[in-house]
Formats: C-alpha cells, structure tokens, sequence
C-alpha cells in the first residue's frame, strides 16, 4: 500500500480510538457491567464501520465487504496486539 493509504488508515484508527476512550468516560458507559460495556462498543463500532462501508458502496457490493472484514480479523488482530505491546512500527 502506499504511504498516504497507510496514513489514511492510521488516521481513521486513531479517531476511532479516540472516539471510543471518551465513550469510555461517560456514566451510561460505566453503569453497563464490564461484559456489556465490551459487548456495547463491539456492537457499536462495527455496526458503525459496516454502516460506512455500505454507504460508500453500491448494495449488490455489500456481501463482498463483509467478507473483506472477516478475512481482515486475523490481520487486524496481529496490528492491534503489536501496537498494544509497545513494538515497533513492525505492523
């Protein structure tokens, strides 16, 4: 990929995050138990990302973005546990 397609990526990343730590610090977030408030932001963040996706895409597309997101998981998952345990930009 190139280098403003991984900036992009980074970018969106980061807001999400971002997005996600401030949802952290409301009281409707923390009066959930700690397994509903994973399963709220589970819930919330991918309906928001395939809610996106379909916006930006044709219907007859949106069966195939849903495929990339699960064959993405594996990869996704490799990223975030490199950048949660400090290591280098090796992702």
């Amino acid at each position: 990929m190139s280098d403003t397609f991984d900036a992009c990526c980074d970018t969106i990343r980061r807001g999400m995050t971002e997005a996600a730590l401030a949802i952290h610090k409301t009281a409707l977030f923390r009066s959930l138990t700690p397994a509903q408030q994973v399963e709220a932001l589970i819930t919330g963040m991918t309906v928001a990302v395939v809610g996106v996706g379909f916006s930006l895409l044709r219907p007859e597309a949106h069966d195939k973005l849903l495929k990339v997101i699960g064959d993405m998981l594996p990869a996704a998952a490799e990223q975030a546990r490199a950048i949660a345990s400090g290591e280098p930009d090796e992702y």
